[in-house]
């Protein structure tokens, strides 16, 4: 089976840590709502990870606003030279940590969070095992949990390929998935008539879906899905050109 990657672009702006983890437990009480995987979050230090509900929101946040905060501390301490900084410290280029996710004991989903800085803000994949075996919907659905907070600039579904995202990051600003997301401030106008691709607008933004059934299991269908969208890609840089280097 191929595995999927996560990719979510966070709007630019300098948050303190509390309004940071507040944002990330919204969507991941949101996201628990659908799948009991999100219930139990693991902070990863650098020599063990430590569990913590995301479902009691105040609570939940103020454990991962003290997580992130203890991860950032040495690196605050010697080179922002704040001795007692709190939850509610800020700065230019943010935090960065990482979250872990488990089913029936085993790990099956690492994320990277970047969060809180003037630019470059971004949730990633870090690894996705093939034991979490989920449909494109679910997919769909932890994007949608954190378009939902409203500080999502675009995001995707894309293939955990390597060949594939290093050609691609060459060409365009943004690499497409089997399910896309723009917001409607954006920059750039993605048009509304892309060639095999369905749409889905929302308040915010819009949705561009190449494909909602699991093509996962048959390669050859993989390959030709990963292949069409390297085709809507080279489309949109024809049709809007600021969209390709």
């Amino acid at each position: 089976m191929k595995t999927i990657n996560f990719f979510i672009e966070i709007k630019s702006g300098q948050q303190p840590i509390i309004k940071i983890a507040n944002m990330v437990i919204v969507a991941l009480g949101q996201m628990s709502i659908h799948d009991k995987v999100f219930k139990t979050a693991y902070f990863l230090y650098k020599n063990e990870s430590i569990g913590f509900d995301t479902y009691n929101k105040e609570k939940s946040a103020i454990e991962l606003a003290n997580h992130i905060l203890n991860y950032s501390l040495k690196d605050i301490n010697r080179f922002e030279k704040i001795e007692n900084p709190d939850i509610n410290y800020s700065r230019p280029y943010g935090f960065t940590f990482g979250l872990q996710f488990k089913e029936a004991g085993k790990k099956v989903l690492s994320l990277t969070f970047k969060l809180g800085s003037n630019s470059n803000n971004f949730i990633g994949t870090i690894s996705i095992s093939k034991d979490l075996n989920r449909d494109l919907n679910w997919y769909k659905y932890v994007i949608d949990s954190f378009v939902q907070t409203g500080n999502v600039k675009c995001a995707s579904a894309r293939p955990n390929d390597t060949m594939y995202l290093e050609q691609c990051i060459k060409l365009y600003r943004f690499i497409l998935g089997f399910i896309t997301y723009f917001s409607n401030d954006y920059g750039l106008q993605i048009p509304n008539d892309l060639k095999d691709i369905e749409y889905e607008h929302i308040s915010n933004g819009k949705y561009l879906v190449l494909k909602r059934e699991d093509f996962t299991t048959n390669e050859e269908i993989y390959e030709a899905h990963k292949q069409r969208l390297l085709n809507v890609m080279e489309e949109i840089k024809q049709r809007v050109p600021e969209y390709g280097f």
